[in-house]
């Protein structure tokens, strides 16, 4: 079969509720659209017990947004993708700490000020150049190698690090843009090993 693509507003996505992913090997693009709402209620685990083989969930709006996954949302081996771009100024805040299988993330961030906790895989989160300033929050999680990635020319300060803990490799998504990265006690104190500034200007 081909792909399953579901969009629901956050308020109406409960335990009562069974999404499961098509399982088609390699071609399945299975995504669900949360829509946000001023007045919506924090998504919590419990809530998303339900949702299984997903390969996207993505916003939709520009609302504060707060989520909490379920393990069952992702299986060993197998990466979801987190797509918060749509919160342009509303604050994320996803916490992926019960992923312990060996499931993982690729979190693509918006532009509010954000509180990220991921699990134990080796977690992907980006970022645009400018969004990730002393307003975010980033863990990594305490294992796993852990990247913060930029999507595209990137110039960024020590001080936008501070909040942020257990990423060892920050690079780009593109590695023909450049970034400019001040390395610091902020940098070392994220736990960061690696650093790849691409082929643009550095």
């Amino acid at each position: 079969g081909g792909s399953l693509v579901v969009t629901a507003a956050q308020d109406e996505i409960t335990t009562a509720d069974t999404i499961t992913g098509t399982t088609t090997a390699g071609t399945a693009a299975n995504t669900l659209t949360i829509t946000t709402g001023s007045s919506a209620t924090a998504l919590v685990a419990a809530d998303l017990d339900k949702i299984t083989k997903m390969n996207t969930i993505q916003t939709s709006g520009n609302n504060a947004f707060s989520i909490t996954t379920h393990t069952n949302n992702v299986v060993s081996g197998d990466d979801l993708a987190i797509n918060a771009a749509s919160l342009t100024s509303a604050n994320l805040t996803f916490d992926a700490s019960a992923e312990t299988d060996g499931g993982t993330f690729t979190l693509t961030a918006g532009g509010g000020a954000d509180t990220i906790t991921l699990g134990t895989g080796a977690d992907t989160i980006k970022f645009a150049n400018g969004k990730l300033t002393t307003a975010d929050t980033i863990n990594g999680g305490a294992t796993g190698a852990n990247t913060l990635k930029f999507t595209n020319a990137t110039t960024l300060a020590d001080a936008d690090l501070t909040n942020v803990t257990n990423i060892q490799t920050i690079t780009l998504d593109n590695l023909s843009h450049g970034l400019v990265l001040a390395v610091g006690a902020e940098a070392m104190g994220a736990s960061v090993a690696t650093v790849t500034t691409g082929g643009g200007d550095d």
